[in-house]
């Protein structure tokens, strides 16, 4: 079993939360792989990384074969994923040279209906809309949710 950094930012912001461990990854199945993840902000103009989440993460292809955690592209402005498949692979993280970085206005969220986070496998309903004649792309693109759930979504 894989055993993966653990942190929640939101977790820290309260008195009894755990907020950093090393969790031993749930078994994902057969023939579906596990992963440590590290999502975090990082503002190039004021020179401060912060961590918002760290842990395991769901079968995702992106991710196999990765034995260290390396942000290929910039998710939302400022904001970064990676994730690895070695043990606690995700206590170092960095930014590739050659990632890609987004505009404020190429992001957009997934689209209306019923997901699972694809942390902690909990239900959510997206209930906002997406403009009409907005296009959308196809792309790895985790999506965190404003109470910190991560959807993995594939296209969006």
């Amino acid at each position: 079993m894989q055993r993966c950094e653990y942190y929640n930012q939101r977790n820290c912001e309260s008195a009894d939360g755990e907020c950093y461990a090393i969790h031993t990854c749930q078994d994902a199945g057969l023939g579906r792989r596990t992963h440590c993840y590290v999502f975090w902000s990082n503002s190039s103009t004021q020179g401060i990384v912060r961590v918002i989440l760290k842990g395991c993460w769901l079968d995702t292809p992106a991710c196999y074969n990765q034995s260290a955690c390396i942000a290929t592209r910039e998710q939302t402005p400022g904001k970064y994923f990676c994730c690895c498949e070695r043990d606690l692979c995700n206590a170092n993280f960095s930014i590739s040279p050659h990632a890609v970085m987004l505009s404020a206005s190429a992001t957009h969220p997934p689209p209306l209906g019923n997901w699972r986070c694809a942390v902690c496998n909990h239900s959510l309903s997206l209930t906002f809309r997406v403009q009409a004649g907005v296009h959308m792309r196809c792309a790895f693109l985790p999506y965190i949710t404003t109470v910190g759930h991560i959807l993995d979504v594939s296209c969006i």
